[in-house]
């Protein structure tokens, strides 16, 4: 899985990519990689419907929107403007 983060309003932050093997417990919610934003992208239900797809070519793509706030000035929060750009890929262990 590797997920690129986009905001249009400063420089991108660096894709994150993950690898889980056959046996790991998978956890797919991911904190916004802004250090002032209370937000997450959950993924749980892409991976899921995903996961359940009965032909062996598993792969998707999916855009989501950071669903936090960030602190702007003292007081004030404003919406995470960051989308993050998903591809997922699963092969089956048999």
């Amino acid at each position: 899985m590797d997920i690129e983060f986009k905001d249009g309003l400063s420089p991108s932050h660096s894709t994150q990519s993950f690898s889980y093997f056959p046996a790991a417990r998978g956890f797919f919610r991911y904190a916004c990689p802004c250090y002032s934003c209370s937000g997450e992208f959950d993924l749980s239900g892409v991976v899921a419907e995903l996961a359940s797809k009965p032909d062996r070519s598993r792969t998707r793509s999916v855009s989501l929107s950071c669903t936090g706030q960030r602190a702007h000035e003292l007081k004030e929060r404003i919406p995470c403007p960051i989308c993050a750009q998903v591809r997922l890929s699963a092969v089956p262990h048999e």
